[in-house]
């Protein structure tokens, strides 16, 4: 899939900015792994996102390191509650287990969010992160405690 092509069709809110969904300007650690939501569905809280990892980013095997992986992962599996909650819920992960399946390279990264399932307190949220061609690099899944953003 490349950049222009729309991941879920017609059905989705157009591109949003960050700001946009979440009702206040984006936090440094967004900023940090260069973070940048291109869909998200109001209704669903899904969220399809892009980040660009820089070189100096890379481990000395010339590929992501697996923290800062797990930071891109963690930005877009948070982030559907946010867009579901219009601004209003935040999460706060309590567990995150991610699952690497091939080297992230350095270069445009997508990434997929989803609610699986959220309670009044809890969320079970699932992740993907997909390089330019649309190969599965990481799957992930956390489970958060819900509440009140601070704006």
């Amino acid at each position: 899939m490349t950049a222009d092509q729309s991941f879920w069709g017609t059905e989705l809110v157009e591109a949003l900015k960050q700001e946009d969904v979440l009702g206040f300007k984006r936090p440094p650690c967004s900023e940090a792994v260069n973070a940048v939501i291109l869909e998200a569905d109001k209704e669903t809280g899904a969220v399809r996102m892009k980040f660009d990892a820089p070189q100096a980013f890379t481990s000395p095997r010339g590929t992501i390191q697996g923290g800062f992986v797990a930071a891109m992962v963690d930005e877009v599996i948070g982030i559907p509650v946010l867009v579901k909650s219009g601004g209003e819920i935040a999460p706060l992960t309590l567990d995150l287990s991610v699952t690497y399946i091939k080297p992230v390279l350095p270069g445009r990264v997508y990434g997929e969010g989803q609610i699986v399932r959220m309670g009044r307190s809890i969320a079970f949220l699932e992740a993907q992160l997909y390089d330019e061609a649309g190969a599965l690099l990481v799957k992930a899944t956390s489970t958060a405690k819900v509440g009140p953003t601070v704006k």
